[in-house]
């Protein structure tokens, strides 16, 4: 099931979308409804709702100035279909009046896109995000690093991390964890001087640090290892 929360300043709104709309797609679960920013940060922080349907444009920028690791789905109720101030990963906006139909189709093919997808795919769309280049294959040993950290959490250390998962990611490719090290920093310093302000927004979103900071591989792979949908 897909957590949604609304937030809308008028009721009658809220009570629309939930009535022609949300009930109309059943992998949506209502997790809350907020008339205020106040309301909708706190069921944010408690519930950590997967998509967000709102007519407030502000919304962007509620979750921007107050979560870094947590970037939701967010589909924007506009009576002008204008861009926002700064580029949203996973954004749709419609027409305020939009007819119910229309929109239910329209946010199927939004949840589709943006919720149907393997761990593998979350990934390798992040690290796109970032700027990695996926043919690498420090970027793949990489992909590999993250998916097994994800599985087995509580079992790997960090503080060992060559011996730990890079030997495990070495076995699977045939290689030795020096190699699968040596490959991985390439990537990241690839990634690094490709870097643009669109890509570098995507760093300090995820791990939390300041251009001109370079993420290492241990902070990526355990950042990573935790967002990626279960």
């Amino acid at each position: 099931m897909i957590k949604i929360l609304i937030l809308c300043k008028k009721s009658e709104t809220s009570k629309s979308l939930v009535n022609y709309v949300i009930s109309k797609i059943s992998i949506l679960r209502l997790v809350g409804i907020a008339n205020t920013q106040t309301e909708a940060l706190k069921i944010l922080e408690e519930q950590k709702p997967n998509l967000i349907i709102s007519t407030d444009k502000n919304i962007l920028l509620l979750v921007k100035h107050n979560f870094k690791h947590y970037t939701p789905g967010i589909i924007l109720l506009s009576k002008k279909l204008e861009e926002p101030q700064f580029f949203y990963r996973s954004l749709l906006i419609l027409q305020y009046n939009l007819d119910f139909d229309i929109m239910i189709r329209k946010i199927r093919n939004f949840i589709t896109d943006n919720f149907s997808i393997s761990k593998k795919e979350q990934i390798r769309k992040i690290l796109s995000e970032i700027g990695f280049n996926l043919k690498l294959s420090g970027t793949m040993y990489l992909i590999d690093s993250i998916l097994y950290t994800n599985t087995y959490r509580s079992g790997y250390s960090f503080e060992k991390l060559e011996k730990d998962i890079y030997s495990y990611i070495a076995q699977k490719n045939n290689s030795t964890p020096k190699r699968i090290k040596w490959a991985i920093e390439r990537a990241i310093n690839y990634m690094y001087q490709k870097q643009t302000e669109d890509t570098y927004y995507y760093i300090e979103k995820y791990f939390a640090i300041e251009y001109p900071q370079k993420p290492t591989a241990k902070l990526i792979i355990n950042t990573l290892a935790s967002i990626i949908n279960l």
